[in-house]
């Protein structure tokens, strides 16, 4: 028989899961820039996560969002944080016991990651399979990159502190190459164009006697490399 064939009734229960699960959508649809929503939030949903929480524990977890620019001598970096509660431990961690500001924590392994994106770019170029033949390329220069930190954790060892950050980058970088002339008569110079994309991972740690300093430590390094395409 078809459920909603007469004779079939639905169980109350059943009804009332139907509807509670509906009235969270509406809920969840609403704008916290309406002011008597975020009201209504503040003051409610607080009960409702602990239930969440008597229900599955792993189920409260929530991503918070961040952003920053670490400026370097010759760039301005933009970097976007997502962060779970693991990575917010870990920012609370660096805040009240290491107290260093993030973009000074970050400051020399984002340096270290724009040579090691560039040595990569590199690479590609001069590997790229081209009707002229094979090029040189000088280290391209960095024009844009963006960070996205998806990941954070922490870690102690006696009495080192180390915090790892991983993430996702993409940008730009130009350089000039070098190749043979046609007919093999001298040398060319051009410009290339390299559009990167992959993921790094950066850390940097601490002493933890050294309160309030910059890291004692820091480094990063890429970890996938998705793309480069070079116009030349």
């Amino acid at each position: 028989m078809n459920p909603s064939s007469p004779g079939r009734e639905t169980r109350p229960e059943a009804q009332s899961a139907t509807g509670f699960g509906s009235y969270l959508r509406r809920v969840n649809a609403d704008s916290l820039h309406d002011n008597s929503a975020r009201t209504a939030f503040l003051s409610h949903a607080p009960a409702i996560v602990q239930k969440l929480a008597l229900a599955d524990p792993a189920g409260v977890d929530f991503f918070t969002a961040d952003h920053l620019h670490v400026d370097l001598e010759y760039l301005a970096v933009p970097v976007a944080l997502a962060l779970n509660q693991r990575g917010r431990t870990a920012m609370t961690v660096r805040t009240e016991i290491i107290r260093c500001p993030l973009v000074d924590a970050l400051r020399s392994g984002v340096h270290t990651l724009v040579g090691a994106v560039a040595e990569q770019a590199r690479g590609s170029i001069e590997g790229m399979d081209l009707p002229i033949g094979p090029v040189n390329a000088e280290e391209p220069q960095c024009d844009d990159l963006d960070l996205t930190i998806d990941e954070i954790d922490f870690s102690r060892a006696n009495d080192e502190l180390t915090i790892t950050f991983d993430g996702a980058f993409s940008g730009h970088f130009s350089g000039s190459v070098v190749f043979d002339a046609p007919g093999g008569d001298g040398l060319m110079v051009s410009s290339a164009d390299s559009e990167v994309a992959g993921r790094f991972a950066l850390w940097a740690s601490w002493q933890l006697g050294a309160v309030g300093g910059l890291p004692a430590e820091s480094s990063a390094e890429v970890t996938h490399w998705a793309r480069s395409s070079v116009l030349i």
